[in-house]
Formats: C-alpha cells, structure tokens, sequence
C-alpha cells in the first residue's frame, strides 16, 4: 500500500505537467465551426441573363428593342431597378413599327417605378434624320417622353457640328435644346471634335430641330 501511495506521489508531478499539453493536444482534434456570412437578399439579382434580345411593348404597341450583353435585375430594393454593367443597345419604334432612334451606352440603368433610364458611359444616339449625338450621361424619362443631360454635347448634323454643355430633347431626338451653346462648325473632312474648354458661348440656349440644315 505505502508502495502505491510512494508511486502516485512520484507520478503526480508529470500528471499536472503534461495535463495542459494534454487537454490542448484533443481540443485541437476538434472540427471548427465555420461561420458563413449571409449576403443581404436585397443586394441580390432575381435575374441575371446573358447575351439577350428582348422586344418591350408599352400599352400593346411594340416600342423598344434591347439588345445587351448582360441583364440583371433587382426587384427587392426599395428602388426596384435593372443593371445593364456591359452595356446596351437599344432601338425605339414610331406607331408604323420604324426605329426613329437608337441609343448606344457602356453602363445602364432603369427605375421601374420612375420610367426612367440613366445612360452612362459611352453614350451615342442616332435620330431618324442621321444626327449623331455624343455624351458622356443622358436621362430618358418615359413618362414624359423626355431626353436629357447636363454634360457636355457634341451634336453631328449633316453640315455642321454643334457643341455644348447640357440639353433637352423628345425622345425621337427630332427637336432639342442645347442649354449652353458653346461653337457651331461646318463638316469637313478630318475636323476635330472640340474640347468644351476651347470654347465660348454664343447664346444662352440654342433650339434645333430636323427641319434645319
């Protein structure tokens, strides 16, 4: 018994030194638990399509076509919207099914709620008439049928180019107004487009429209 009571005395020193090596030797055995953040489902598309052709029809009549490389779309936010992030093209229909515009862009948005487009990037529109317009944000507001901007314009008419900074238009670019006119040139072969920096106002406002040269 006495020769028991001898060993434990001697083996209990070791005990408690390796007890902590021990206990943390089989704590490190155990799995972890991995915590997985959720992402917010209102940050979230409900749809996301590549590489479509969509034809939008407004009260019954055929209106738009959009063609885009990527569409997403977020309706659980509380300004439900479409993302076009690789850009968009889309053309515009008169009553007798003829495009009378075109808008080209790098970047796009739509409010669903608003009707309204927000155009950034790249932005280029041809009218029925051949006028090219050149921006670098643009507005289009369907309910009322409006076009809009407060950045610099460049405008390609058949005879001349007109510059400026913001302007107004329908939404079949036919008659618009350029708020702060900047320069009027002639078309000729090889002309520059000029920066709003080397120009000056001609007028506060100047308003054309497709029966003008």
């Amino acid at each position: 018994m006495k020769c028991k009571k001898t060993i434990l005395m001697l083996l209990l020193p070791f005990v408690f030194y390796f007890l902590p090596f021990i206990f943390l030797m089989s704590c490190s055995g155990e799995p972890k638990e991995e915590i997985v953040e959720v992402p917010n489902i209102d940050s979230l598309p409900r749809m996301t399509t590549t590489v479509i052709t969509s034809l939008i029809s407004d009260s019954g009549v055929m209106r738009y076509r959009i063609k885009t490389p990527e569409w997403l779309i977020f309706d659980k936010t509380k300004q439900p919207y479409w993302y076009f992030p690789k850009g968009l093209d889309v053309e515009k229909f008169n009553l007798t099914l003829h495009v009378d515009a075109r808008i080209k862009c790098d970047t796009a948005y739509f409010y669903e709620r608003k009707q309204l487009w927000k155009l950034i990037g790249k932005v280029h529109l041809e009218n029925l008439q051949g006028e090219k317009f050149d921006t670098e944000l643009l507005y289009w507001d369907q309910r009322t049928e409006k076009i809009y901007s407060d950045k610099f314009i460049h405008i390609e008419q058949k005879e001349r180019i007109i510059t400026g900074l913001g302007f107004d238009s329908n939404q079949s670019m036919t008659v618009y107004t350029i708020r702060k006119p900047q320069g009027i040139f002639p078309v000729e072969a090889g002309i520059r487009t000029p920066s709003p920096d080397s120009l000056s106002p001609e007028k506060d406002t100047v308003q054309l429209n497709n029966k003008m040269p």
